[in-house]
């Protein structure tokens, strides 16, 4: 009786699979819901302490806004005198997450100004872009610095263009685009680049199975399409921040009697906190429309949207702490899933009470998820956790329907 109805089972597990399949290709909701699992498992492991990682942010803040003498867009000299103090301060390498595309016709020597400021330390990466040309066709060109800037910066450009998932969430860092026949490195590669001291000889190149991108000591597993799964440290402030007012704010830069404290020089320059570190100058106001929603969106109860240079700090230090996540492999998946359907069959076999089945095919199903969030959080594989949840979900409700079918004909048959 039991083998029969083992058989009876085990037959049923391939149909089973079969419509789970169909049903994830013909439901596209259950796409986007993968991706959800995924940002639910950034939440389950929780914000990760930052103490140890080089990255600091130098914000375009609402407080700089309100402090600083000139209106936005600000001349290309407050720049080149953040620059300067925080070489003062000993950064290490230093981006600027802001695009200078075009020269200051008004005041060409505040050009001048900016430029002799990154060329002083060469350690400076400025911003760039692939824009697409035409919306019929994907014909892109590069939106660089102006030549002065770039000469100054030693040709050091890193692309800041990012894109989100098809749910509209930013996951994924591109590491590098392809141009024209060679691979133009992201922002944060160049920064990289800076930070441990590679010269131009030193590129970006793929491997040849094109899963992974070298560059000089290091390696880049790829998660997805020339990109990585950024390991997102938290949400929006989790990395070191300091107000672009406040580093301007040295004893020579007047910014009025109310703001002006010379911060910069009483409390940030005594402290090191840019001592040897990475610092990202970007804007986080939202005026400026550079904030895009990523897995942390709603970490605090209420929808917070993250600024473009976090999201280039979390994948500079993703790369820093070889945070890379890799997508278990399909076959990987299907035994796992097949050994939890085993046990559901098991424990259909083994008892013929329908609760104690269906709580032992829940635990089932519990597990197997649990498993997922902890090789996500662990081992930095991710898993699909829709379909297998599917899957073994219409397993439980078909072995129950079985068991309430035999019970019925054993009752009919003493009767």
């Amino acid at each position: 009786m039991k083998l029969r109805k083992f058989i009876t089972l085990a037959l049923i597990v391939p149909a089973v699979l079969v419509i789970s399949f169909l049903l994830r290709k013909t439901i596209p909701t259950l796409d986007s819901l993968e991706l959800k699992t995924v940002d639910w498992r950034f939440e389950w492991r929780g914000v990760q302490e930052l103490s140890e990682s080089p990255v600091v942010i130098v914000a375009i803040d609402d407080q700089s806004f309100e402090a600083l003498p000139e209106r936005w867009p600000w001349p290309r000299s407050y720049y080149a005198r953040v620059l300067r103090n925080l070489n003062r301060a000993g950064a290490k390498a230093i981006g600027i997450d802001v695009i200078f595309d075009s020269p200051d016709m008004q005041y060409p020597e505040r050009d001048e100004e900016l430029a002799e400021a990154i060329r002083e330390n060469g350690n400076v990466v400025m911003a760039g872009k692939l824009e697409q040309t035409s919306r019929l066709r994907s014909y892109f060109a590069p939106l660089e610095p102006i030549e002065l800037f770039k000469e100054a910066a030693d040709g050091s450009v890193g692309l800041v263009s990012i894109q989100s998932d098809g749910d509209g969430i930013y996951r994924r860092y591109p590491v590098a685009q392809l141009h024209q026949e060679r691979f133009w490195p992201a922002f944060g590669i160049e920064l990289l680049r800076k930070y441990v001291g590679y010269g131009n000889s030193v590129v970006l190149e793929p491997d040849v199975s094109n899963s992974a991108f070298s560059f000089g000591d290091y390696t880049v597993p790829l998660f997805e399409q020339n990109t990585l799964l950024i390991d997102y440290a938290g949400p929006d402030g989790t990395f070191p921040t300091y107000s672009f007012a406040n580093v301007m704010d040295d004893a020579e830069f007047d910014l009025g009697e109310e703001f002006d404290l010379n911060y910069f020089d009483e409390d940030l320059l005594p402290d090191g906190v840019f001592k040897d570190k990475i610092v990202l100058i970007g804007s986080t106001v939202a005026e400026l429309h550079d904030n895009f929603p990523t897995p942390f969106l709603e970490h605090r109860g209420t929808p917070r949207e993250m600024p473009g240079v976090e999201i280039h700090a979390n994948a500079l230090n993703s790369i820093l702490a070889s945070g890379y996540y890799q997508r278990i492999s399909p076959l990987i998946t299907l035994l796992m899933l097949l050994v939890a359907m085993g046990l559901i069959i098991f424990f259909a076999v083994r008892f013929n009470n329908l609760w104690i089945v269906f709580f032992s095919s829940l635990f089932v199903i519990l597990g197997y998820n649990l498993l997922q969030v902890f090789l996500f959080s662990k081992m930095y594989w991710v898993g699909d956790m829709v379909f297998p949840t599917l899957a073994m979900a219409l397993g439980l409700v078909t072995t129950n329907v079985y068991q309430r079918i035999e019970l019925q004909k054993e009752k009919r048959k003493l009767r």
